[in-house]
């Protein structure tokens, strides 16, 4: 029970591009009044108490505003340090709007078996795939992966299956790609789903493959499916998101 002095705030946990509980990219949201100003410090006291990647903040801008689940909106738009996020309801599903990721090649080949190892301070990955429980199942030496490749920010493994492999959702619909995305530099050793690695594996893809639409899965424990659409310059990720969590954190 809450004492009289203390605030409550409405916490949710959400699961971003799944459908289903306990998979996807999960985050927090938290609602702030009004009323109380709560400093940095605090909100990055509950960013690590809720122990997730990512946990988002709303602020009502005037006392004439509530939270209310009345707002019929189709979009919204969010400033971001990067430019206007614009977010739209399609379906049952969330539409992202992102610029197009640049690609550059960097590497003129590379051979695929089931080990990796470092040479002359350069790393070479070699694994042998066969179905989508296999590249699900494959695990890569973070430790190795870490020491030898200094400059990196983000890995992104990237591979195109077979419907008769097994590369197919679990209604039987075939993804035209599947990755999984590595970052142990900044302190994350598998990102569960990547927003920002799909507008560069749109744009990749899409020069492989000659289209413009996608069907694809990122592969990490948790797993998450993605829908994207190259349009210009811009890519929309789409993908479903189910709420999980509830609650009521008192200060």
């Amino acid at each position: 029970m809450a004492a009289n002095n203390q605030t409550q705030l409405k916490l949710y946990t959400v699961d971003a591009f799944s459908s289903i509980p306990f998979s996807g990219n999960p985050a927090a949201v938290c609602l702030l009044p009004l009323d109380r100003v709560i400093s940095d410090k605090t909100l990055q006291d509950i960013a690590a108490e809720m122990n997730l990647s990512e946990t988002a903040y709303i602020r009502l801008l005037s006392d004439s505003e509530s939270f209310q689940t009345s707002n019929t909106s189709s979009s919204i738009a969010f400033e971001t340090l990067s430019g206007d996020l614009i977010v739209k309801r399609k379906g049952n599903s969330i539409s992202m709007d992102f610029p197009v990721g640049k690609i550059e090649k960097k590497v003129n080949f590379f051979l695929y078996a089931k080990k990796n190892f470092a040479l002359d301070k350069k790393i070479v990955i070699i694994i042998m795939l066969s179905s989508l429980k296999e590249f699900e199942q494959w695990k890569l030496d973070m430790i190795m992966l870490e020491r030898s490749i200094k400059e990196l920010v983000v890995l992104i493994v990237t591979i195109r299956g077979k419907e008769e492999d097994g590369f197919v959702d679990e209604k039987g619909n075939p993804y035209d790609f599947v990755s999984r995305c590595f970052a142990p530099w900044t302190g994350v050793p598998e990102d569960p789903v990547t927003g920002s690695a799909q507008t560069i594996l749109a744009n990749y893809w899409s020069l492989i493959l000659g289209k413009k639409q996608f069907k694809t899965r990122q592969c990490s424990k948790r797993g998450g499916d993605i829908h994207l659409e190259l349009d210009g310059s811009r890519v929309h990720i789409v993908g479903q998101a189910t709420c999980v969590m509830e609650a009521t954190l008192l200060l």
